[in-house]
């Protein structure tokens, strides 16, 4: 796995990791401050926490095309068949059939929308940006990886 693909494995998982249920709780007398999970914390995400804003100041447009892919996208649930893929989300559950008989039932999916506008190209660009001033090596934290890892077996 290339460095590219890690760094986009992390935008993708950004979202998750900023909204994800503290692992932590610090209690001081009648208060509790819950902390950043794991994840937050690893060097990878601090590194993309930093140059997120830089990138915002110096490429606008591609900082907007990056945004709306991997941080303001919509999700939409769908019925999935491993075979011939996604069919309308009212179909979850029912029998589907194949031939030669045999029969398949539709699983829940939920895919991710982007608006109409970003530009796959963009996007491209602006993780080139992120990878050519990225320090450090962008480990995956663990919780990332076995997400990752889940994802890749459903798709598989």
């Amino acid at each position: 796995m290339t460095r590219r693909d890690r760094i986009t494995i992390l935008l993708e998982y950004l979202v998750d990791v900023r909204e994800g249920l503290p692992e932590k709780e610090l209690v001081r007398g009648d208060e509790m401050i819950a902390l950043m999970c794991e994840a937050w914390n690893s060097p990878a995400y601090q590194e993309l926490e930093r140059l997120l804003p830089h990138l915002r100041s110096s490429e606008r447009s591609l900082y907007w095309h990056l945004c709306e892919r991997f941080l303001r996208y919509g999700e939409v649930r769908k019925a999935w068949c491993r075979k011939c893929g996604y069919h309308h989300a009212g179909q979850v559950g029912q029998i589907h059939r194949h031939p030669p008989g045999r029969a398949i039932t539709l699983q829940p999916r939920v895919i991710r929308t982007v608006d109409y506008a970003v530009d796959d190209d963009k996007v491209s660009l602006g993780i080139a940006w992120l990878e050519e001033r990225y320090r450090g090596e962008a480990a995956l934290p663990k919780a990332v990886l076995m997400c990752e890892s889940e994802r890749r077996l459903r798709v598989a």
